[in-house]
């Protein structure tokens, strides 16, 4: 057996898994089967840091893999499922190859598996034609609706779903949602499972792509996620997924905790009441398991204005386990103060039951993004990994985390009661860059909370003013925060506006209320803050 948090090969291995390893040196951890009260952890936190591995600073590994999404090969045949059809007895007798065309317009009810087949041909499931309906690479919208056969829930199941072992199916051009008499579901499309219908990897559902599909509740209905990412080698794109929503449940537009990956999730619209998009949150039933190799990019992530006071709300994108993640060219917006304190990103590793001591978020990318319109910007937390009792799993702390070239704009400015911070960063996290990004926030530009953070370095940033800038508890503004919090890290190269010189380590910029915070070169010779123009090209169209 590997290190906690590798996936090794086992009875059940699969050959399009990857053995996960450290390319750098592995970062502080709490180990051993015991609880850690909360009294104890400073102490153990401290030694396990001590010779901690200097201000180098290294980058996170991006994805190894990528899921491939383009079109299969022409079919090997045509299937037409007209309305009335049994689709099951379709899909069922379906070979690999196989296309089958609903027909526009169709309505099919009830739940809908997709079962394992010989051959690694593809299965498409879709609507008929291609007249008036996006092409590849396009963004589907309500507009298409009138145009597509549905998929609709009957009760509290999934309208589709499927079974251990499933692979090579593309579901495209299709509406998914439910009856509207159905009051509460538990997700439309589940891509995967947990529990004892998936705890080896040999039982975990591959190549599975929704294209360009509509998936949706309606304004009354309590659902619990949209689509579930329990699998390998899955992706969803050009797709939009909304009306997920729910009331004293975490409810999201996209959840995974149960599978490998890769995953690609590109150029959708995703509308999550609790999280919009997320990994973890639960503890995978498949031993040693960490979600890998994800890529999030060019989606336009939101909660609409009117869901305010009607649906537990959290966060836009959070992360509790997964590894070589790159967020990229997406747009996220609208969060507020409700079921937490509503920053728009929250990243931490979280054993979240107690028995997923391989748990860990590490080589997170976050870059070319607009955040706007939140109470706050990005949360990083080592591990909050406690129990009812107050104490703490075994678990190892976030790490490894780039936070490059994005813009954030109207952090704090819903209220007395948002969070205002540009960026949070609580207990032991290690190797965090925070550099070349601009932003405002009504409060804090960056506030730390809890023990010293090892190799962090925070350069090159535009900070608009605040009102009370760069501070930690317990610690003056500025290069006391600094020393006390970020120990042996660096601070070079930033724009702090309002900020006193006197309070700051040398090498950075001080412009007064009003004056132009453009034209400040960082460290590395280029200008301070996010490259506007070349974040404009990685965003283009996604909120369209």
């Amino acid at each position: 057996m590997g290190s906690a948090g590798e996936l090794c090969p086992s009875p059940g291995y699969h050959p399009f898994m990857t053995h996960t390893t450290h390319p750098s040196p592995a970062p502080p951890r709490r180990r051993g089967a015991r609880l850690t009260t909360v009294a104890a952890l400073p102490f153990l936190l401290l030694a396990a840091e001590s010779g901690a591995q200097g201000a180098t600073r290294t980058n996170p590994e991006l994805p190894r893999q990528s899921v491939d999404t383009r079109l299969p090969a022409a079919p090997r045949r045509t299937i037409r499922v007209s309305a009335g059809d049994n689709l099951q007895r379709a899909i069922d007798r379906a070979r690999p190859g196989d296309v089958l065309a609903l027909a526009p317009g169709a309505t099919f009810r009830g739940r809908f598996t997709l079962p394992e087949k010989d051959g690694d041909g593809w299965i498409t499931i879709r609507t008929a034609g291609d007249d008036g309906l996006p092409r590849p690479g396009e963004r589907i919208t309500p507009a298409a609706a009138p145009r597509l056969a549905r998929i609709v829930a009957v009760d509290g199941e999934a309208a589709l779903r499927t079974e251990p072992r499933a692979h090579h199916y593309r579901v495209m051009l299709l509406e998914v949602t439910a009856e509207p008499s159905v009051k509460r579901n538990g997700g439309l499309v589940r891509l995967g499972a947990s529990g004892k219908a998936q705890s080896t990897l040999a039982a975990v559902p591959h190549h599975l792509i929704l294209d360009r599909v509509y998936v949706h509740g309606h304004d009354a209905m309590h659902l619990k996620r949209c689509v579930s990412l329990n699998a390998a080698w899955a992706a969803v794109i050009d797709s939009y997924l909304s009306e997920c929503h729910g009331k004293g449940q975490d409810t999201q537009a996209i959840l995974g905790w149960n599978g490998p990956g890769p995953f690609k999730i590109e150029n959708n619209r995703l509308e999550g009441a609790a999280e919009n998009v997320m990994f973890g949150g639960s503890d995978p039933t498949i031993p040693n398991l960490v979600p890998s190799d994800i890529e999030i990019r060019r989606n336009h992530i939101l909660k609409p204005r009117e869901w305010a006071g009607r649906w537990t709300v959290k966060n836009l994108l959070e992360l509790k386990n997964a590894q070589r993640v790159l967020v990229e060219g997406n747009v996220l917006e609208s969060v507020w103060p409700a079921g937490q304190n509503g920053f728009a990103i929250l990243v931490k590793s979280v054993n979240q039951d107690g028995r997923c001591t391989w748990c860990v978020v590490r080589h997170v990318t976050i870059r070319n993004n607009v955040v706007r319109d939140a109470a706050g910007g990005v949360n990083l937390a080592g591990a909050v990994n406690r129990s009812k009792k107050k104490r703490y799993w075994p678990g190892e702390f976030l790490n490894n985390v780039l936070i490059e070239n994005n813009e954030f704009t109207d952090i704090g400015t819903g209220g007395p009661d948002y969070a205002g911070r540009l960026f949070q960063v609580l207990d032991s996290v290690w190797n965090i860059t925070i550099a070349h990004n601009t932003g405002q926030a009504t409060k804090f530009a960056i506030m730390p909370i809890g023990a010293p953070k090892r190799n962090v370095h925070i350069t090159d940033n535009v900070f608009g003013r605040t009102r009370y800038g760069i501070k930690g508890q317990g610690a003056t503004v500025g290069t006391a925060t600094l020393a006390k919090y970020f120990p042996g890290g660096t601070f070079a190269g930033n724009v702090v506006v309002d900020g006193k010189a006197k309070s700051f380590p040398a090498r950075n910029h001080f412009p007064g209320r009003g004056q132009a915070v453009a034209g400040f070169k960082g460290s590395d010779g280029r200008l301070a803050g996010a490259d506007l123009r070349a974040l404009s090209a990685a965003t283009r169209g996604v909120d369209r």
